[in-house]
């Protein structure tokens, strides 16, 4: 069996003028219809807009959704519980997501450590817990 032959090697085919002819008559006739063309400066344009405008489509929704405070409930060596402030919805977190010296019953947001909402959540707490306290009647010690 002899191995193909070298299409580098071999001679080019030869072209048929009839077809050169024909392919050259339907490229002309088709330059011929005078379609009306975009140029591409107005096509650039429009995509740029399209690209832009869905960008801030998204940015806006983002902006919108925002991140949610999240509490941190039970710190393990690993992971943590957090709870979403909006929602009290629980969730697991990986430790390391969380911002270096973070204790239980911080507010975290933006991935950085809230002091002025925990304060105000500690303080809430202790209302809730000083409204709910029963008062010992008088001369009963524990």
């Amino acid at each position: 069996m002899s191995p193909p032959p070298d299409p580098w090697r071999s001679a080019p085919p030869r072209l048929d003028p009839r077809a050169m002819e024909r392919a050259l008559a339907a490229s002309r006739a088709e330059l011929a219809l005078k379609r009306p063309v975009r140029r591409w400066r107005s096509q650039a344009v429009g995509l740029f807009a399209a690209s832009a405008g869905l960008a801030l489509a998204v940015m806006g929704v983002l902006l919108a959704l925002g991140t949610s405070p999240v509490r941190v409930e039970v710190l393990e060596d690993t992971r943590a519980q957090v709870v979403r402030a909006d929602g009290g919805q629980a969730c697991r977190v990986e430790r390391w997501r969380l911002p270096p010296g973070v204790r239980e019953g911080d507010v975290v947001v933006d991935g950085r450590l809230d002091p002025e909402r925990t304060e105000a959540l500690r303080q809430e707490v202790a209302r809730k817990r000083a409204a709910l306290a029963v008062p010992l009647p008088p001369g009963l010690q524990l």
